[in-house]
């Protein structure tokens, strides 16, 4: 940005006003990533060998994380058969778990001069995470330093997702670059609680009661009211009620009991709260004993999972 400028006094004014205002989130990343995700792939006997060449024509610090980020999420496979939290074992194999992707960013981070810090604690991503007891800490994700700010991120579930049957699919989802606190902490509950790096504290009973929340949630901008505990325990004569708000028009609300047969529609009402805000009421009944997961699409897309226990 300042070699369009001979008056090296206004480059710097204009670099100190304008940099500090930067979304770092919504940033246009677009040359950063193909550079990072186009960058050869040979055997490197060190990560020091890849940040130099990989950030050294970036000029922001913001930058150069986006490509060491995407660096890692596009090339360290998730993968059971390297459990080690060595930075270089996951480099040299190209595989590793929580442990090895949040040691593999901070160690390249830090080579390339940027705050980042490795985070533990736990972690909730299928129904069966729902109440479980929070006693020995399952996940590990990072915090990086950027423009003097603190950020959650978590290149291990941004590489992609393990779904209900176990299984590692690659999807790289943009949720967890630089994410979102209060959404973040719906899944991720951390060790020390300084890194919930947010004002909105949930305690660690509420983060282990609660649904499993969905990257959609954050589209849908939905606010539940009911229910707010995750297990949904109810007689087949009784009616499941969901009910949340938001600003952002619902077309649909469906949920699915068996992977194999179709979803169900939810009846939905809605209630006009004024200013934009919207109260949607999602009713529909069972007429047999279920004991399962139950995932919620809102307008066609997984938001929510439940588990749910009709008898």
């Amino acid at each position: 940005m300042c070699r369009k400028f001979n008056i090296t006094f206004a480059c710097i004014f204009l670099t100190v006003f304008v940099y500090g205002q930067v979304d770092l989130k919504h940033f246009d990343y677009s040359k950063v990533d193909s550079f990072a995700l186009n960058f050869p792939k040979k055997k490197y006997k060190s990560y020091t060998e890849i940040v130099g060449p990989l950030t050294d024509n970036l000029e922001t610090e913001h930058e150069k994380f986006r490509a060491i980020f995407k660096w890692v999420t596009n090339n360290i496979s998730y993968s059971y058969s390297n459990r080690s939290p060595d930075p270089e074992k996951a480099l040299k194999k190209g595989k590793a778990v929580c442990s090895g992707y949040s040691n593999l960013l901070k160690a390249m981070c830090n080579s390339a001069g940027i705050e980042c810090e490795v985070i533990t604690g736990f972690s909730k991503t299928v129904h069966s995470d729902i109440n479980k007891p929070l006693k020995k800490t399952d996940h590990a994700w990072n915090s990086v330093k950027l423009n003097g700010k603190w950020y959650l991120v978590d290149a291990t579930w941004a590489w992609g997702y393990q779904n209900e049957k176990k299984k590692f699919i690659k999807e790289y989802d943009e949720t967890y670059y630089l994410a979102d606190n209060d959404f973040f902490n719906k899944k991720h509950y951390p060790k020390d609680k300084k890194w919930l790096l947010s004002e909105n504290i949930v305690s660690k009973s509420n983060f282990k009661k609660s649904p499993i929340f969905h990257s959609n949630y954050l589209t849908t901008k939905i606010e539940i009211e009911k229910p707010k505990i995750g297990i949904i325990k109810m007689k087949t004569k009784d009616s499941l009620t969901i009910i949340f708000t938001t600003d952002v028009i619902i077309e649909n609300v469906l949920i699915e009991l068996n992977p194999k047969k179709p979803v169900t529609e939810m009846m939905l009402r809605t209630v006009d709260l004024g200013n934009g805000k919207i109260k949607y009421i999602a009713t529909t009944k069972f007429d047999k004993p279920i004991n399962t997961s139950m995932p919620i699409f809102i307008n066609n897309r997984h938001t929510l999972t439940y588990k749910l226990i009709v008898k």
